[in-house]
């Protein structure tokens, strides 16, 4: 999360349908046994869920819990000791880490609120026997001071049982600029947090990239490329050709990056567009005022990515050679 900021105000922001949902059932009272979270991942469903639970329980705070007390630090953390998170989005979610929950949660409870929640992130991989026995769970009336929070890429792998009995809730993928915002108001440099929120667009998966030896390279080779572009457009396809399609990692991922990178530098040229770091805001200035033909350069880019695309079997340093010359 943010630093310096409530996560309701990022969320009224980014996400102002769901923050008008929740805002609604909480102002109302009119709070759901279970909730769906469903949508692409980086759209906030976790820090959503966790608003939701310091809401249900929190003292301090209005219709949104306050967020900076004692309790709502406690369930950010994960300490709380009437929550329970399970992150099953790298594994499947058994049958035994379901038994467990129910088994917690069928005793009184151990804060003096008697509330408990657990969130299930990544629902959509439980077994099928583990999702049959949290339906029975949650349809028990006697675990009504009980809210379950599931959050879902992929709902249509839950049982429809277990959707119809919760308040569904949708996420939209967050905008590029929405993510590039956040990962520069997490410290991270501007150029990076430009580039890897346009190509990848969801903050976890830029957060994770930034420091990858991959990305460093490929990020130093299109610096020098365009540097090159400026002075001599052989000199510049001869540095690519031998940072790339000599080394001995000719893999698909760091060619379509690069590939990328130049193709989003292209587009904010036909657009007019700037970006939030200096020498890139420099080099789309020397361009606007030199005769490049940057449409045919934004056509070539955008063909070697559709190539480059993971179902396709095309030879990506091939790929690569045929874009740069086109270039």
């Amino acid at each position: 999360m943010n630093k310096g900021r409530k996560f309701q105000d990022i969320l009224k922001e980014e996400q102002p349908v769901v923050y008008q949902m929740m805002y609604n059932s909480l102002r109302n009272r009119k709070v759901s046994h279970a909730y769906l979270f469903s949508g692409p991942r980086g759209t906030h469903k976790k820090d959503t869920a966790i608003l939701l639970a310091q809401s249900l329980i929190c003292e301090n705070g209005e219709v949104f819990a306050c967020e900076e007390c004692n309790t709502c630090r406690r369930i950010r953390e994960n300490t709380y000791g009437d929550l329970i998170y399970v992150d099953g989005r790298e594994a499947t979610v058994k049958t035994e880490v379901v038994e467990d929950i129910m088994e917690r949660f069928d005793m009184t409870g151990m804060e003096e609120a008697n509330r408990k929640v657990f969130i299930i992130d990544g629902a959509e991989h439980m077994i099928d026997n583990a999702q049959s026995k949290l339906l029975k769970f949650i349809e028990d009336p006697m675990n009504s001071s009980v809210t379950s929070i599931f959050l879902s890429e992929n709902p249509e792998r839950i049982l429809p049982t277990i959707i119809s009995r919760c308040q569904r809730i949708p996420f939209s993928p967050l905008s590029e600029e929405a993510v590039c915002r956040e990962c520069e108001e997490e410290g991270m440099d501007p150029l990076d947090s430009y580039l890897l929120a346009y190509i990848y667009k969801d903050k976890e998966t830029v957060l994770a990239m930034k420091e990858k030896k991959d990305y460093l390279k490929v990020k130093t080779l299109f610096i020098d490329f365009m540097e090159a572009l400026k002075k001599d457009k052989n000199q510049a396809l001869v540095e690519v050709e031998t940072a790339l399609l000599t080394s001995k990692k000719k893999d698909k991922k760091t060619i379509k990056l690069f590939a990328d990178m130049v193709s989003l530098f292209f587009s904010d040229l036909l657009k007019n567009k700037t970006g939030n770091d200096a020498w890139y805001n420099q080099t789309l200035d020397f361009f606007k005022k030199t005769n490049y033909n940057n449409y045919n350069s934004l056509n070539a880019c955008l063909i070697a990515q559709s190539r480059l695309a993971p179902k396709e079997r095309n030879s990506a340093p091939l790929v690569l050679e045929q874009m740069i010359y086109q270039l």
